[in-house]
């Protein structure tokens, strides 16, 4: 799952391998073999590559389809149904009330 992740984030991104690479010091071969799932990224990179990207490393496993978890989100425990689109609404949302409740004081 990581090599459809990992390839989608780039291009996404307006990224290619070798600009990827550059960026996370890694070889070309090395992003190129991670996107053809001849090679898996040791934790160490899967790491870096989920910072890079701000995604879990769960996404890039494939272990969810949630790209990124806030404390706010983690505080309703199952966000599994929730779409991206969905997750940026009760962000939205929070931050909003929060602004708000910030004024009020």
């Amino acid at each position: 799952m990581i090599e459809n992740r990992l390839k989608q984030l780039r291009k996404e991104n307006g990224l290619t391998q070798k600009e990827l690479a550059d960026k996370l010091n890694i070889s070309k071969g090395s992003i190129a073999m991670y996107e053809t799932g001849k090679r898996s990224p040791d934790n160490e990179i899967l790491s870096v590559i989920a910072d890079f990207f701000d995604v879990s490393t769960d996404y890039l496993l494939g272990r969810t389809n949630i790209k990124r978890y806030s404390e706010e989100i983690l505080a309703f425990n199952t966000t599994e149904d929730l779409t991206d689109d969905d997750l940026k609404l009760v962000r939205d949302l929070i931050e909003a009330l929060k602004s708000k409740n910030a004024k009020n004081k």
